[in-house]
């Protein structure tokens, strides 16, 4: 299949794994070059995706970090000033139950879940813009079904749903697509 990526640099969070690293090669496969965000690396997955190509990048940094991103974020455009696609990926369900949950463990998991989508988003925004590229957010069925001791984690995933919503809309005059 060709779906126009060629050479096309697109970020993906938590992409060596997973949801992510199945993104992260069928990218690669297609042409694109994968620049993946992971909070570690690993290195059978990276010997399988440079048998693919040998363009690709690999960040290692924790996005829980999130009072940093904007640094990483602009040493990624230093490097790659054109960035097609970002797909906010990385997060894990953590099973915060509200009865067994502080206030504070929700506020980590929306560090581990949340605030990165968004502020990978707004500094990467401009290049995405200017590419008329796309962001692809994975989300997750919890966000508007719930599960069951998982408050911290649905509701986070609710909100990534939010941030789709309103971005698609919000940037639907630059052809950027959700």
């Amino acid at each position: 299949m060709d779906l126009q990526l060629h050479n096309k640099v697109i970020i993906i969070t938590g992409g060596l794994k997973g949801i992510g690293g199945g993104i992260t090669l069928s990218l690669a496969r297609e042409g694109a070059i994968p620049v993946i965000i992971s909070r570690s690396n690993d290195r059978k997955f990276e010997e399988q995706l440079c048998s693919i190509t040998k363009q690709y990048k690999i960040y290692i940094f924790d996005l829980s970090n999130y009072s940093i991103i904007e640094s990483l974020a602009q040493k990624i455009l230093n490097e790659y000033p054109n960035i097609y696609a970002l797909v906010n990926n990385a997060g894990a369900n953590d099973n915060l139950a509200i009865e067994t949950t502080s206030l504070n463990e929700v506020i980590q998991s929306y560090a581990n879940n949340l605030f990165h989508y968004y502020e990978l988003t707004r500094v990467l925004l401009p290049s995405i813009k200017k590419n008329q590229g796309a962001i692809l957010n994975i989300v997750s069925k919890t966000g508007i079904t719930g599960q069951g001791k998982t408050s911290a984690y649905a509701s986070a995933k609710a909100a990534q749903i939010g941030f789709t919503r309103e971005w698609a809309c919000a940037f639907a005059k630059d052809n950027v697509k959700e």
